[in-house]
């Protein structure tokens, strides 16, 4: 409803990606921080917390909206969380310079 509305109610829209999802992909950025290789930036940090929210949370919230899943984290969902975040633990811990 948010995409569909937001020509007419673009505050609403601007306000969802900043507090939902803005907000979700923030919660993620002390875990990167924490993992992280060397010492990256701030801005580094948040470049990949974003893509990380997509990869893990998107596809399943999207799925669960639209009534094509039902929410939560079955075994298959869970696996597929896992994998995603050894992926990019791995990517963010073993990152070049560049």
């Amino acid at each position: 409803m948010t995409i569909a509305e937001a020509p007419r109610f673009p505050q609403l829209a601007r306000t969802v990606v900043d507090f939902a999802i803005l907000g979700a992909a923030r919660s993620f950025e002390p875990v990167f921080r924490t993992w992280a290789a060397g010492n990256p930036s701030d801005d580094e940090i948040a470049f990949v917390a974003s893509p990380f929210l997509q990869s893990v949370a998107a596809e399943p919230f999207h799925r669960a909206v639209q009534g094509l899943d039902v929410a939560g984290l079955d075994a298959p969902r869970r696996e597929k969380v896992r994998r995603a975040v050894r992926l990019f633990l791995r990517g963010f811990l073993q990152r070049g310079e560049g």
